[in-house]
């Protein structure tokens, strides 16, 4: 092999090397940029299901709080409530985790819900990409909280004296029945439904939790693979560069040396030294051949 193909196979060998090299740190970045969306997910769809944890547990303690004091802040606040999760009233923007928790203390004023989008339950979770057995939780968190609310309604329409407890209607007039509405959110059937609720949303918690840190878990995988990948390039881009030196050294650095010291020797009138076999790229050793002669 002569000196330019020796030189062109090591330029090529190392320029292989270090396009590969770029490649995978490319697919690293990608798959870094992955981790932290798949993260970003994660935590999105981790924090709307505490909040819908936060809203079951508000919206319990809001009937309860109503039918035990007719005060109407609580009643404003449950309907308020409910009609953000079912997108009939926009969704205020920022709005802090202890934002209610405030308002029914009476440490925060209460303003309307106003300024944001409609976004119904179903629509931000189908938005997070909810799998189908999610969604269908979410269609039972839905269809369990329409049932409580026929209980509710009639626990409310009794203590505002608009429900007849012998005839079981509703009417524009009647007594106050706040035992009545009391003893309805303390019965079975009613209990039972806040049982289910509860079950719903701590099996849609879970599911979800499940899937977003696999998910995590995927993506982390591969971005440790993507590195792990880098290592053994740089690892063999080293062994390249030494299988590289080794041979310049054999077929070009070592005969040249030889060379040298032939040279040196003729120089000094030693006009009996020879170079002798070399082992070195066609160039060197045709230069040797022409000492020697």
């Amino acid at each position: 092999m002569n000196l330019r193909k020796a030189f062109l196979a090591v330029s090529l060998s190392l320029t292989a090397m270090l396009l590969l090299i770029g490649a995978v740190t490319l697919g690293s970045l990608s798959a870094f940029n992955q981790v932290i969306a798949v993260a970003k997910h994660r935590q999105q769809s981790m924090m709307l299901m505490n909040e819908v944890r936060q809203e079951v547990d508000l919206l319990g303690r809001l009937v309860s709080s109503y039918v035990n004091t007719a005060n109407p802040r609580f009643l404003i606040y449950y309907y308020d409530i409910l009609a953000v999760r079912e997108g009939t009233k926009p969704r205020p923007e920022h709005l802090p985790a202890a934002h209610w928790e405030q308002v029914i203390a009476g440490t925060k004023d209460y303003v309307a819900a106003s300024g944001g989008q409609l976004q119904p339950l179903v629509e931000r979770t189908n938005r997070l990409g909810f799998d189908p057995g999610e969604q269908a939780l979410v269609q039972q968190v839905h269809q369990i909280t329409e049932r409580m609310k026929e209980t509710e309604q009639i626990a409310f329409a009794a203590t505002q004296g608009l429900y007849d407890v012998d005839k079981q209607e509703f009417v524009s007039e009647a007594e106050p029945q706040r035992e009545f509405a009391s003893q309805l959110l303390h019965k079975t059937p009613y209990l039972s439904l806040r049982a289910d609720l509860a079950v719903a949303v701590a099996s849609l918690s879970a599911m979800v939790d499940q899937r977003t840190s696999n998910n995590q878990a995927e993506v982390a995988q591969s971005l440790r693979d993507w590195i792990i990948s880098a290592i053994f390039l740089l690892l063999g881009t080293c062994g390249v560069l030494m299988a590289s030196y080794r041979y310049l050294q054999k077929h070009l650095l070592d005969p040249l040396g030889m060379l040298h010291r032939t040279a040196v020797a003729l120089s000094a009138k030693s006009y009996g030294d020879r170079v002798g076999d070399v082992h070195g790229v066609e160039e060197v050793q045709s230069l040797a051949s022409t000492i020697d002669s």
